[in-house]
């Protein structure tokens, strides 16, 4: 089983490795096709300049929204959360005549990805042709068995209930269905016996 985790990590790194040298975009593909959904929505906005780092854009059904192009921030908050532009930082952006592409946060670039997949795992020959040491066995460790019945129960945190599917009692006030008083139940009543009492029967299972 670990022999074809290998050889699939194996070509897993080559392929997506050699799949991005291939690629002439700077970012991700997905991440690609996120931006073009944004460049698409920034057609609804229009951008009000107050300078060249802060614009106010209104898009028809969101608001107005503040796009700082320096802070990399939207008051949508979809910018700082992701690191993919939103359809109101595109808006700013093609506004001032600029690439979407250049305000992606560097995490999604190409130069990021590679470095991920930089590593190789190298060929591996085959139990023939591996060398004999004079080292020892690696054998399992010993396993002490303790006496007496093993647990079934596991060790609940403190504060932890018994039962999760049923409610504690612990801390309620007991309130008796005779005479109506607190400490002490019907059971335990030493009151006359009320005859309008409510009597709760168990329900069959």
């Amino acid at each position: 089983m670990l022999e074809m985790i290998r050889r699939q990590l194996m070509k897993r790194f080559h392929v997506k490795r050699d799949g991005m040298l291939t690629r002439r975009h700077s970012i991700f593909p997905r991440i690609l096709e996120k931006l073009e959904m944004s460049k698409k929505y920034a057609m609804n906005c229009l951008v009000h300049i107050e300078g060249h780092i802060t614009f106010e854009v209104s898009h028809c059904n969101e608001g107005d929204k503040v796009v700082n192009l320096i802070e990399r921030t939207c008051t949508c908050t979809e910018w700082q959360m992701t690191g993919i532009p939103c359809s109101h930082v595109v808006a700013a952006i093609l506004d001032e005549r600029g690439r979407p592409e250049n305000y992606v946060d560097e995490i999604f670039s190409k130069e990021t990805f590679l470095k991920a997949y930089d590593w190789h795992i190298h060929p591996m020959p085959g139990e023939e042709d591996w060398h004999e040491c004079n080292y020892d066995e690696i054998l399992p460790p010993n396993v002490k068995i303790s006496p007496g019945r093993p647990k079934k129960k596991r060790i609940r945190e403190e504060g932890e209930p018994s039962n999760a599917h049923k409610i504690s009692t612990k801390g309620a006030k007991i309130k008796c269905g005779n005479c109506n008083m607190e400490a002490h139940n019907a059971k335990t009543c030493k009151m006359p016996l009320n005859p309008n009492r409510k009597v709760y029967r168990k329900k069959k299972v």
